[in-house]
């Protein structure tokens, strides 16, 4: 098994053709939470990640990837490379990728049990799945 992330926060995005879902995490409480939404293809879309790195200083980031069980990839998944490494040049930080094929399912499942939201974009809920996911699976055996 590779080493446990560092100690510290970390962001999660769930990247889609239209909208990235933002959340936040911490290793210490092994928790995340939904932060924001910001639209793709957006001209600030750079600026506005900025400034969440800033302002949070995360350890890393965590990027959920869509797998297939039987290894198809589509123009999501080439996106999402992209930007993966436009991510980590831009901002220097480790960038790890975990499966997020039913993020958006759970989420929804999520905020449905919720009366404080509305079921409408959920994808920074997504992303604290993608994140929360990530936490779970790096200190299961911690």
């Amino acid at each position: 098994m590779p080493d446990q992330p560092g100690p510290g926060t970390y962001l999660g995005i769930d990247y889609g053709h239209k909208r990235i879902g933002i959340a936040v995490g911490q290793t210490i409480t092994r928790s995340a939470s939904a932060l924001e939404i910001i639209q793709t293809g957006n001209k600030d879309q750079w600026q506005q990640l900025g400034s969440l790195i800033q302002q949070w200083q995360p350890a890393g980031i965590v990027v959920g990837m869509p797998e297939t069980a039987d290894g198809n990839t589509g123009k999501l998944h080439t996106q999402i490379n992209q930007f993966i490494k436009q991510l980590s040049s831009r901002f220097s930080l480790p960038v790890h990728t975990i499966d997020e094929r039913l993020s958006s399912y759970a989420a929804r499942d999520l905020l449905s049990q919720s009366t404080n939201r509305k079921i409408a974009p959920v994808d920074d809920m997504a992303a604290a799945v993608i994140l929360q996911t990530w936490l779970d699976e790096q200190y299961d055996n911690s």
